[in-house]
């Protein structure tokens, strides 16, 4: 399905004289779309609407850079995206954070608030399409004790994470929004912010029809706080319900002693009477078999 683009005009055109390949297709990721859909449907079919009890999921993707893993989960989503489109008015809520060396370096979560500004983008922006479930989640986050106006989460988020200002802010009356100081609270106690996440996270994917899925790459980067929270996220003690945790991480840079190592180990034992809850998907390089179907 490459061509050969053999265009003789336009001299200054840098395309031309280039091999291209489709832009919208993943290759030989068959097997590994097949067990994040299982794992995505898990307990149900994608044709059954009702608003899933199981315990939340977790997926656990690995691979040297440039393999492939962000592409994998982009196609995952559009999948399964297009699955619920068909059956319902209500799409599949997604959010991802990317980590990196600079960015961990400056400050702490800084993927996790990059998850975070998404959300608040999503469940703040005017859509038709979606107006009634942001207001049924705006409306359930507003009425959480401990996220509710001048609540003790409420502060904690905005100090921890002041991309979540505009979001907290749309759940109060037009007439008290603007009354709290964005960044209110300073530095906040961690189980503090344990219990809020925790808590805005289960209110968002208490309202959804199917999972909230939440996307993590290059967690070999993340930094200290950041693994705690996920640590504490991904535990049997959250008992979080209907979220689909994304974890990528690059394998070649992750030894048994290093800290994602450790979570992972641990979530793996506290799951082992419901082994299905963790998925383990090692990406490696396509096959020659793979390659030559790319090209040809």
């Amino acid at each position: 399905e490459a061509f050969y683009d053999d265009r003789s005009d336009a001299d200054d055109d840098m395309e031309k004289g280039r091999i291209k390949f489709p832009q919208n297709k993943l290759y030989g990721r068959d097997r590994e779309l097949e067990k994040l859909r299982n794992i995505f449907y898990q307990g149900s079919s994608p044709s059954d609407e009702t608003r899933p009890e199981q315990a939340s999921r977790v997926v656990f993707l690995s691979g040297y850079s440039g393999v492939g893993k962000s592409a994998l989960v982009k196609e995952f989503v559009k999948q399964v995206q297009a699955q619920q489109m068909s059956k319902s008015s209500e799409s599949v809520l997604h959010f991802s954070g990317k980590y990196s060396e600079q960015s961990s370096a400056a400050a702490p979560f800084s993927a996790i608030s990059d998850l975070f500004s998404q959300m608040t983008n999503e469940l703040c922006r005017k859509n038709k399409e979606g107006e009634a479930l942001q207001s049924e989640i705006l409306n359930e986050i507003g009425s959480s004790d401990l996220l509710a106006a001048d609540a003790d989460g409420d502060r904690v988020l905005r100090g921890t994470f002041p991309v979540l200002a505009a979001l907290l802010d749309a759940t109060r009356p037009e007439d008290t929004s603007n009354e709290s100081e964005q960044g209110e609270g300073g530095a906040s106690n961690m189980n503090a912010v344990k219990e809020s996440v925790l808590q805005l996270l289960s209110v968002v994917s208490g309202t959804l029809e199917r999972p909230l899925v939440l996307f993590l790459d290059d967690l070999q980067w993340a930094d200290a706080p950041s693994l705690d929270l996920l640590s504490y996220l991904l535990s049997t003690d959250a008992q979080m319900k209907n979220v689909m945790f994304i974890c990528a991480y690059r394998s070649n840079e992750v030894g048994r002693d290093h800290p994602f190592a450790k979570i992972m180990d641990k979530v793996k034992e506290s799951t082992k009477e419901d082994e299905q809850l963790v998925e383990v998907i090692d990406l490696f390089s396509l096959s020659q078999d793979m390659i030559t179907q790319f090209i040809a």
